[in-house]
């Protein structure tokens, strides 16, 4: 990938990442979520380069990072001089408890198991280190539909798992303890990104046929600059609907970000149940509180 076009590539993605609601909500809660960082060092973990990737890496701190994509492993390593390296299935490639934080992002919703995974980032992480995620709560997924709208080839999309508040407590419980979660991209924000996102596409459809037949640059260029147009034309409705959530609070959002703290050892935490099999939950529903009777516990 020529320099020029790598160049090329970012200044879309921050451009475009600049006319999403959604992606400015989505930096600013991860980036308290890390919280201040000095001189710590960090890990991220990604599915791909977007505006807000890129934009983390900035906030201080000494960064490593890891992209499932080899594209987007070109362009951290184009912007932060070889940082990068490719994410792929196994141990991570760092020593034990390198890390004073470890970064989720667009990345553990498309993996086919996330235990393995979340048991390498608790090996890397110092005791007491902080782990960030940022996921989709919900099975109706934008993460990357900016990138995909300007893609001159079809995208192939794994499987998407999403990781509602109770599927992800699941996910981190043997290694970390949860500190907070966040919701966001309510109803009326989700209802507009997609809109704008969706206008875009219907904009460029034409446009972006021809790319692929001709394989030109100059119509990929043009491709991006209308997309961006529509999306900037569309910025005073996102910031509009946003205005709408925090004022009817309509659900709790279509993404999560959840910071967790390592515990000790990664040790299988196991829900108490009643001596008869029964969940505390089932047993409180269908018996009056203080007669379900005796239960054990596994180990915590």
């Amino acid at each position: 990938m020529a320099d020029q076009n790598i160049d090329q590539q970012i200044g879309w993605l921050r451009k475009l990442s600049g006319t999403s609601v959604m992606e400015r909500q989505a930096l600013r809660f991860v980036r308290e979520s890390i919280g201040p960082l000095s001189d710590r060092n960090c890990l991220l973990l990604t599915g791909d380069a977007s505006g807000v990737a890129l934009d983390l890496c900035e906030g201080g701190g000494t960064w490593k990072i890891l992209a499932a994509s080899e594209a987007g492993v070109e362009i951290f390593r184009h912007v932060y001089a070889k940082k990068a390296s490719r994410l792929k299935e196994g141990a991570l490639p760092f020593k034990e408890r390198a890390f004073d934080r470890v970064v989720i992002y667009d990345c553990l919703e498309y993996l086919p198991e996330s235990q393995p995974f979340l048991m390498e980032c608790h090996r890397v992480l110092k005791e007491n280190g902080r782990l960030v995620v940022h996921v989709p709560s919900t099975k109706r997924s934008r993460s990357r539909a900016l990138r995909e709208a300007l893609a001159a080839s079809p995208v192939s999309r794994p499987t998407l798992t999403p990781y509602p508040a109770t599927r992800l407590f699941s996910a981190v419980k043997d290694g970390f303890d949860v500190e907070e979660d966040r919701g966001y991209l309510r109803f009326f924000l989700g209802w507009a990104e997609s809109l704008a996102t969706s206008l875009g596409e219907l904009a460029i459809r034409g446009m972006r046929n021809r790319a692929v037949q001709m394989g030109m640059e100059a119509v990929n260029e043009a491709v991006a600059e209308r997309f961006f147009r529509v999306r900037k034309s569309m910025y005073p409705l996102l910031l509009l609907a946003n205005a709408l959530d925090a004022l009817l609070f309509l659900g709790r959002g279509s993404y999560v970000v959840c910071r967790a703290r390592r515990r000790s050892f990664w040790r299988p935490r196991r829900t108490p149940v009643l001596l008869d099999g029964r969940s505390i939950a089932d047993a409180t529903i269908n018996t009056k509180i203080g007669t379900a009777g005796p239960f054990e516990t596994g180990s915590t």
